[in-house]
């Protein structure tokens, strides 16, 4: 579903090759240079905005949507994941990432966990 997502270009995607060359040791260091995102450090980790949006994005892990609140994307090392997807607003979240409270009316963060070879 990412190389299908990404080939129709409606989020910003960072691939595994991305992720190997940019040797970042904190998942918010590989999402720092992406247009339209806010990154803070909080007390407890790191928080993210989209585009001034009022509330976090609303994150996915492998499908399976993280209904529990915020969740912060520096618990999963980048040495972990295979592709991370972002999109910006609800008009460009894919329906299948979409939540049925509409919590992704803040955008959308979809992490995809490397397997092993």
């Amino acid at each position: 579903h990412f190389n299908r997502r990404r080939d129709q270009g409606m989020g910003r995607f960072i691939t595994r090759a991305d992720i190997d060359r940019q040797n970042a040791s904190r998942t918010t260091d590989l999402l720092r240079n992406l247009p339209g995102l806010a990154l803070a450090a909080t007390a407890t980790g790191s928080s993210i905005r989209i585009r001034n949006a009022p509330c976090p994005p609303f994150i996915w892990i492998d499908g399976t949507p993280a209904m529990a609140g915020y969740l912060d994307v520096d618990m999963f090392p980048p040495h972990t994941l295979d592709g991370i997807e972002v999109y910006s607003g609800v008009g460009t979240v894919p329906v299948e990432l979409r939540s049925p409270r509409g919590d992704e009316r803040c955008g959308v963060i979809a992490l995809w966990s490397r397997m092993p070879d």
